[in-house]
């Protein structure tokens, strides 16, 4: 629970998101926030983000799936190397290479028919693409909620992560 300071948090976490952006790109702008105001934003960043990053029913059900593909690891909610970002899911394939997995519901999307991610979804890709060297998105309601059986799971699975 993350008390009566919501808004607060959100603004702080969104803050430290647009600090990583500019700096990830070389932007001026990235140290516009004073040293105390990053520091912190970062520590709250850190604190709120298990809250805030809950592990939803469709990840724990695609990370299982992904657990029955023999030769293949994964890895639940792994962080970046400098720390500051998780992925849902961490996929090393027989080959040794690695394969970031988000699983998104419709908080990551618009309001609308249109199926479009929203900014903080946008931004968060941004810089999980930086992150990871190869980064999959599964749609939760257009992609997984649409297969019937745990053998059509898998062959979507192995297609999107070239297994």
């Amino acid at each position: 629970h993350l008390g009566g300071h919501t808004s607060a948090l959100i603004v702080c976490r969104l803050m430290f998101r647009m600090h990583l952006e500019l700096a990830d790109v070389g932007h001026p702008d990235a140290m516009a926030l004073s040293w105390d105001n990053l520091l912190m934003c970062r520590n709250l960043w850190e604190a709120t983000d298990k809250v805030v990053n809950k592990v939803s029913t469709a990840q724990t059900q695609v990370y299982n799936a992904l657990r029955s593909i023999k030769g293949v690891e994964v890895h639940q909610e792994v962080v970046s190397r400098d720390g500051v970002l998780s992925v849902d899911l961490l996929l090393i394939r027989p080959d040794g290479s690695k394969v970031a997995v988000e699983v998104d519901g419709p908080y990551h999307f618009m309001n609308n028919a249109s199926r479009r991610i929203n900014g903080r979804t946008w931004l968060r890709n941004r810089l999980l693409e930086r992150r990871f060297p190869e980064v999959v998105y599964i749609h939760v309601d257009d992609e997984w909620r649409h297969m019937r059986t745990q053998e059509q799971e898998l062959d979507m699975l192995k297609s999107r992560l070239r297994l």
